[in-house]
């Protein structure tokens, strides 16, 4: 009979309201101190005795007795926003402008999504697993970005992202490079667009623009804008 009364006798208790915890107030969780017992919560088949706790970071919130245990809750929630924060930002670059370089990469080779997939992934322009994998490995390889008029550049526009190939460049390095690009001569000079531009004052797009419509070379660098 005593081994069945002594479990009875117990769920009695909590039904009638009788604590039948021991007393937690000054013990420390992980981060956590329990301030003071707030009460019994019940509920339709079971309770829970209730606790208020201070976190190490301020943070005041309530536990149940069954949270506070040695392999239970350890803090108010900021250990697990902590680790989540270092795992995403342990080199502290998220953010900056190479950062941003390194993950528009990614996307245009390889986001079906991304507006500049269809000149890049959809093509064959991949990024190489270094890089891919790994942002720490870029920035050794390319270091910081030198301002946000660069961009990342590839030298050899039939190639793919990686060490060797690539570079920090401005738009007007860049048009130099692309697979379009044809040095125009005039007067028995040779010089690409951009650094007609230069020369004469204009815009390497106005030059551009009047090519296409079919202007001479001569006449598009010669008229002014």
């Amino acid at each position: 009979m005593r081994g069945i009364y002594w479990p009875c006798r117990r769920w009695s208790a909590q039904l009638s309201g009788i604590s039948m915890t021991k007393n937690l107030v000054g013990q420390k969780f992980g981060r956590l101190e329990v301030l003071e017992r707030i009460g019994v919560r019940k509920y339709p088949t079971y309770q829970r005795t209730i606790w208020l706790c201070r976190c190490e970071c301020g943070v005041e919130r309530e536990f149940s007795q069954g949270q506070l245990t040695p392999t239970g809750s350890r803090s108010c929630g900021c250990l697990i926003k902590e680790a989540e924060n270092k795992r995403s930002t342990k080199h502290g670059k998220r953010g900056s402008i190479t950062y941003s370089s390194w993950h528009n990469m990614k996307q245009r080779c390889n986001n079906k999504r991304n507006l500049s997939f269809r000149w890049y992934g959809a093509i064959g322009v991949k990024v190489c697993p270094r890089w891919e994998e790994s942002f720490e490995s870029f920035l050794a390889d390319m270091g910081e970005r030198p301002s946000p008029a660069h961009s990342i550049d590839r030298i050899d526009p039939t190639l793919g992202y990686a060490p060797g190939n690539c570079r920090w460049a401005t738009s007007k390095q860049q048009s130099r490079n692309t697979r379009k690009a044809v040095p125009l001569e005039i007067g028995g000079k040779k010089m690409f667009a951009a650094d007609w531009a230069d020369q004469v004052g204009i815009s390497r797009r106005l030059i551009t623009r009047r090519l296409r419509r079919g202007w001479s070379p001569e006449r598009a660098i010669s008229r002014p804008a």
